[in-house]
């Protein structure tokens, strides 16, 4: 009986065995969909180094899988990589060319990334728009993308590109959190003044309680009373009018609003 179990049991190892072996053998016929990979710095003047290339692709992709917005970055010379029809002016031109770039980015992935920012630089006429698509319309309108040039502005006069392209994707990944109708830069949203406004408060708390501090009153004005021969000599109510004020109550149906109204996109840019 002792050897019968034995055998049982080794039997039911060997099938296991068996079991495991067959099941990752088939595994290796089945097809794997691994994640896309997406392009977000496009640089057709070679100014940024392959090791900066990737590292900006890094951070473009963790505020991607983050946020789900797509925030890309395209610098030319020329302003001739993709078809769009020139004002003449080069500055409206680098408006057009971004969306001209836009337009490519979606086709080459099949419209499933609408929710984009784009930072253009025009190295040779030193001009750079910024702009946003999908949801970065009204997420960073065009108040916000004026907001996130003037951050990378110093950067753009002082040629450090891969800076200017680093501190636009932090800029833009931060304004995109904000809730629509706020404006982040208002100095309420400055952390210096936050700090400052916190240690007023705290500096008035301690100086109250420090007042405070010196001893209790005992003196009232009941201690210079004679309550046996105090009393009240006479009781007067005086009407003196009515008043009513009518306000008229206003309506919060009024949905917020912003962007560039029937444009694709918002933005903002300037010479640098």
């Amino acid at each position: 009986m002792v050897k019968i179990t034995r055998n049982y049991k080794s039997y039911i190892r060997i099938l296991l065995l068996l079991s495991i072996i067959v099941a990752s053998m088939f595994s290796l016929f089945v097809p794997v969909k691994a994640s896309e990979k997406v392009d977000r710095v496009y640089d057709y003047t070679n100014t940024l180094s392959d090791k900066q290339e990737q590292e900006l692709e890094d951070l473009a992709e963790k505020y991607y899988n983050k946020s789900n917005y797509n925030f890309l970055i395209v610098i030319t010379d020329t302003l001739s990589e993709y078809s769009y029809d020139s004002s003449g002016n080069s500055d409206t031109d680098c408006e057009l060319y971004s969306v001209a770039f836009q337009e490519s980015f979606q086709e080459t992935y099949e419209q499933k990334y609408p929710n984009c920012a784009i930072l253009a630089i025009d190295i040779k006429n030193r001009y750079a728009y910024v702009s946003g698509y999908g949801e970065l319309k009204t997420k960073l309108d065009d108040n916000r993308y004026d907001l996130v040039y003037k951050k990378i502005k110093p950067q753009l006069k002082e040629n450090n590109w891969f800076s200017v392209c680093k501190n636009y994707i932090y800029q833009a990944y931060n304004y995109s959190q904000f809730n629509n109708g706020i404006d982040p830069g208002s100095l309420f949203y400055n952390i210096f003044l936050q700090i400052g406004i916190a240690l007023i408060i705290a500096g008035v708390i301690i100086t109250v309680l420090i007042i405070n501090s010196g001893g209790k009153m005992t003196v009232s004005a009941m201690t210079y009373i004679n309550e046996n021969n105090s009393r009240i000599v006479a009781q007067h109510d005086h009407y003196v009018r009515t008043s009513i004020h009518k306000t008229r109550r206003t309506s919060n149906n009024d949905s917020d609003s912003s962007g560039s109204g029937g444009s694709s996109h918002s933005g903002g840019g300037g010479h640098f």
